[in-house]
């Protein structure tokens, strides 16, 4: 494990609530329990092929139940979608990648295949050095993005094809909790390689927020802000929404 964590695991954090400190601190020293010592944490999410190819068995053990499962989980109240979905380890041409990892979520229906949003995440100290702010030096995986599919107000001349995918994106949309579905993927990945809690960033952190314009403001507060608190991420004191993702060992 390095030098990442050389004091008890009474030692305070300033930057955590109590309960994600004994998490996350006892597993960072190697007070594993019955949790398996992830070996990205070892390797401070910066060993690519691990993490690749982690990501890759992830969205392989999500192909067709799982996913589908998970969808039927996120929709909105009283909602059904004749929709089915995949999951991967990748982005689209329609999306601008802002984390260093990436997972897309594809709506097939009639023969076409449409991407339609996406989530990604890099690690605190990686965002740290990047947007030169002291967010932690924890090697866990932060959400830095969640982005939906841009739906135009018109399409023009657009073939029938583009037409199809904007509608299934649109339905897409219109029936279910996307963001909470790419919230939860993220969750279950963290899970599965043994990370003590995810954080992701609040609105107001996001590179494409503007003070200037309130209708945006809103739509990030509600895509970011009221997501993560529904469900149940709780603001640190560092400024980003965390989650504990093991119960803390005493």
């Amino acid at each position: 494990m390095g030098n990442l964590i050389e004091a008890s695991s009474h030692v305070a954090y300033p930057h955590l609530r109590p309960s994600m400190q004994v998490a996350e601190v006892d597993v960072l020293r190697g007070h594993f329990g019955d949790i398996k010592c992830p070996q990205i944490l070892q390797d401070n999410l910066r060993a690519r092929d691990y993490t690749r190819n982690s990501l890759t068995a992830f969205v392989n053990e999500m192909k067709g139940a799982p996913i589908n499962d998970l969808a039927k989980s996120s929709l909105k109240n009283g909602r059904t979608l004749d929709i089915n979905f995949s999951c991967t380890f990748s982005t689209s041409a329609l999306f601008v990648k802002d984390g260093r990892f990436p997972l897309s979520l594809w709506a097939h229906k009639g023969g076409y295949d449409t991407p339609v949003c996406m989530v990604s995440f890099s690690d605190l100290t990686y965002l740290s050095k990047a947007r030169k702010q002291p967010f932690g030096r924890q090697p866990l995986p932060v959400i830095v993005q969640l982005q939906g599919r841009q739906l135009e107000e018109t399409l023009g001349d657009a073939s029938p094809a583009m037409q199809t995918q904007y509608d299934i994106t649109k339905e897409v949309f219109e029936n279910l909790r996307w963001e909470r579905l790419l919230v939860e993927l993220v969750m279950m990945w963290a899970r599965k390689e043994g990370f003590p809690a995810l954080y992701s960033l609040p609105a107001k952190f996001n590179g494409y927020w503007c003070d200037n314009d309130e209708l945006r403001s809103q739509l990030f507060k509600l895509r970011y802000d009221v997501t993560l608190e529904r469900m149940g991420f709780e603001t640190q004191s560092n400024g980003l929404w965390g989650i504990s993702l093991i119960n803390p060992i005493a």
